[in-house]
């Protein structure tokens, strides 16, 4: 089957920019617009000041070249028509979509350009992603992740990496996953489902060092509240100052040297015969006690086999 697609073909030049830029211009953070007057000198400044990547854009564009990766981008699959400008943009364009064997039939106007459009990425926009997958993983929901591009590995691999200890699903197609897998050192010499398998013992591997990390955070986090509640224990007992510690020291020598106290602790008085009496009366009534006491435990315990058992039956 043929696919012809009409829309109006665009170039996305996508760069990583310091916010400063996106300041300096009146350009909106995270958001889109059509560029104004003063802020045309971007579409020169942007690429000889800063790295780019050149990509087939627009939704027609994008369409037919879904449709002829799928078809394994076998020439004759995929048409596509637009107008283009007689510029080194245009050329460009062109060039993109015949590698990935699909027929052009651009229209080429003399007095228009090419339709450009620039994708400036912030700093701090590419934290986004990290931490939707970091949510994601705390609350045990399944996150997808797309590759979406080959030149993202190159600029990029640091943060998808970290995508990827809370990645659930990967999407990419053979020419993405290729790319990635040689980015991360893999042989790629091999099969697809190779290069698909390398990928996801690389998934597995940064789930379980995110697991790792996990751990050691909460034995941190452990050690720091026993530490904390230690601390607080400290504070709460009195200091020991060094007059008391002197005194109690003293008390302790007197006692020792005290020759009455030693009498007595060595020559006990004989209680009187009545005392006894007392004496044996209570240590009767105590071990009365103690069996009475240890006869009702046994018997709730046998009770509560009994109930036990009932349940069971």
């Amino acid at each position: 089957m043929l696919l012809l697609s009409a829309c109006n073909p665009l170039l996305d030049v996508v760069a990583e920019v310091p916010l400063l830029l996106l300041q300096q211009f009146e350009l909106p953070f995270g958001g889109a617009v059509l560029a104004a007057k003063q802020q045309m000198e971007l579409f020169t400044k942007v690429p000889q000041q800063f790295c780019c990547s050149f990509l087939p854009g627009g939704c027609g564009q994008n369409t037919v070249r879904v449709y002829q990766a799928l078809c394994g981008n076998q020439p004759g699959r995929s048409m596509f028509l637009g107008s283009i400008g007689n510029d080194k943009e245009g050329k460009q364009l062109k060039e993109l979509l015949e590698s990935q064997g699909i027929e052009t039939l651009y229209k080429v106007c003399e007095d228009e350009p090419t339709g450009t459009c620039l994708v400036l990425v912030a700093e701090k926009e590419r934290s986004v992603a990290i931490e939707l997958s970091r949510h994601c993983g705390a609350a045990g929901k399944l996150f997808a992740f797309n590759l979406s591009a080959s030149f993202l590995f190159e600029v990029y691999k640091k943060e998808i990496k970290e995508v990827l200890k809370n990645t659930s699903l990967l999407i990419g197609n053979k020419e993405e996953a290729t790319a990635f897998a040689a980015s991360c050192g893999f042989d790629c010499s091999g099969s697809t489902g190779d290069v698909a398998l390398q990928l996801l013992q690389l998934l597995l591997q940064l789930q379980q060092q995110q697991q790792q990390q996990q751990q050691q955070q909460q034995q941190q986090q452990q050690q720091q509240q026993q530490q904390g509640g230690e601390e607080a224990k400290d504070k709460k007992r009195p200091p020991h100052h060094p007059q008391q510690q002197q005194q109690q020291q003293q008390q302790q020598q007197h006692r020792h040297h005290d020759p009455q106290r030693q009498q007595q602790q060595h020559h006990p008085s004989h209680p009187h015969p009545q005392q006894q009496q007392q004496q044996q009366q209570q240590q009767q009534q105590q071990q009365q006690q103690q069996q009475q006491a240890a006869v009702g435990v046994y018997r709730h315990r046998s009770a509560s086999r009994q109930l036990v058992r009932r349940r069971g039956n």
